[in-house]
């Protein structure tokens, strides 16, 4: 009996360690990943199957249709309920699920797999055009390599739908020389609006400059009756997204002692300048 109980308390400690572990592997590429730029995804389609390859600058997570095959990575990677976490690279496979239709009409539907923003790239197969221009999101661009009807986003953070169908060899000509001319008329317009584009640009620079302005003065005024390390992280919240940061931060970005930091704090806080939150053991200073 007392074996038994044992045998039966391993498999526990055993499960909760498998368990923790795995939590761990998690835990880690999430944070990794929170670190990622931007990255690219080219999709070649052939009849039905669509080889995708994913370009990761950083760590990051892929959410994995249901259907793969010939999975490919350059770089170290764990699979979990359907999500491959890697350490970034090159990553391919193959898969038929992202298609709906039949004949020679279909819809591919490409969700958001990655967790950053990307670039994508996707090839129609040969022998066939867009149905009606049907395609989102609509801020892509279009060409052709003779074969094959390219489609192309720059840091979109969406799914792509595409509406295609196959054409007659017959025809094939044809609809790539009105791509063409498609292309064409596209590039006329983009330099028509290349002069508005730079006006714009300048007054949005002049905008940025005045906010630029007052940003300094609002630091200059709230700064004005603080020294030495007081005034340093006064001038971090204001220059900080949102007016706000964790006291961690502060220590590694100041170069300031827990302790240190902790009196300053109280001192900001008795002065109205600033507001602490606790978060369990973190705390988080929002600037008033």
């Amino acid at each position: 009996m007392k074996l038994l109980i044992g045998s039966f308390h391993m498999i526990r400690c055993l499960n909760m360690e498998f368990k923790t572990r795995n939590f761990l592997v998690i835990f880690s590429f999430i944070l990794l990943a929170g670190l990622a730029s931007a990255s690219s995804i080219t999709c070649t389609v052939v009849d039905v199957d669509v080889l995708v390859e994913i370009d990761l600058d950083e760590a990051g997570i892929v959410s994995l249709p249901e259907k793969y095959s010939v999975l490919e990575s350059d770089s170290e990677y764990e699979i979990v309920d359907g999500k491959l976490f890697s350490n970034g690279g090159i990553i391919k496979f193959i898969s038929s699920g992202y298609f709906r239709g039949s004949g020679h009409e279909y819809i591919f539907i490409f969700p958001k797999i990655i967790d950053v923003t990307s670039s994508i790239k996707i090839y129609l197969p040969e022998n066939h055009i867009l149905s009606d221009n049907l395609v989102y999101p609509k801020n892509y661009s279009i060409s052709t390599n003779g074969r094959n009807i390219i489609l192309e986003w720059n840091e979109i953070d969406d799914e792509v739908i595409i509406f295609y169908e196959g054409v007659p060899d017959s025809n094939l000509l044809l609809y790539l020389f009105s791509g063409l001319l498609f292309i064409v008329a596209s590039v006329v317009v983009y330099f028509q609006h290349k002069k508005f584009k730079k006006r714009l640009q300048q007054i949005k620079n002049k905008q940025k400059e005045k906010i630029k302005k007052v940003k300094t003065s609002k630091k200059d005024l709230i700064t004005k009756n603080l020294f030495d390390d007081e005034k340093k992280i006064i001038e971090y919240l204001v220059a900080k997204k949102g007016h706000t940061c964790w006291t961690k931060e502060l220590v590694k970005e100041l170069d300031i002692s827990k302790v240190r930091l902790s009196r300053k704090i109280r001192s900001l806080a008795e002065k109205g300048l600033i507001e602490k939150e606790s978060h369990g053991n973190a705390n988080r200073i929002n600037l008033n």
